[in-house]
C-alpha cells in the first residue's frame, strides 16, 4: 500500500505559504493518475494553460503537489512540488518511495540551495 493520502480540505495549504519545484519528473498524466490510483484534477491556470495534477499528503505528514501543463510539447514534464522551507532532499525521497519513482521516472532535480531554474 503506497505511503500517501488525500489531503482534507484544511490542509490544502502550504505551510510557508508557497512551494517550490523540487524535481521533474518523466510521469505524464495517465501513468500518473494510476501510480496514485485516482483521477487527477484539472484546471486552467492564467499565464501557464491547462494542467492536470493532484495533491498528496506522504507519510511523514509533508505536503507534496504534481503538476502537469498540458502546453504545446507532449513530452512536458510533471513538476513535483514541496514548501518553500521543506527539506527538498527529503521530500524527494520520501515522494520517490511513495510513488514507487525509478532513475528513468526523475528528468531533473532542484541542486542543493538552489531555486527552480538554477
Amino acid at each position: 500500500m503506497a505511503d500517501f493520502r488525500l489531503p482534507r480540505n484544511d490542509e490544502l495549504r502550504w505551510p510557508s505559504g508557497s512551494a517550490q519545484v523540487i524535481a521533474l519528473l518523466t510521469l505524464h498524466p495517465a501513468e500518473l493518475a494510476e501510480r496514485v490510483g485516482i483521477p487527477l484534477m484539472s484546471g486552467v491556470e492564467e499565464g501557464l494553460g491547462p494542467w492536470q495534477g493532484i495533491g498528496l499528503i506522504l507519510g511523514s505528514g509533508r505536503p507534496i503537489e504534481l503538476v502537469w501543463y498540458e502546453g504545446a510539447d507532449q513530452s512536458a514534464p510533471t513538476e513535483l512540488r514541496a514548501d518553500v522551507n521543506d527539506d527538498y532532499s527529503s521530500a524527494r525521497e520520501e515522494a520517490g518511495v511513495a510513488l514507487a519513482l525509478t532513475p528513468r521516472d526523475v528528468a531533473w532535480v532542484l541542486p542543493a540551495g538552489g531555486r527552480a531554474g538554477e
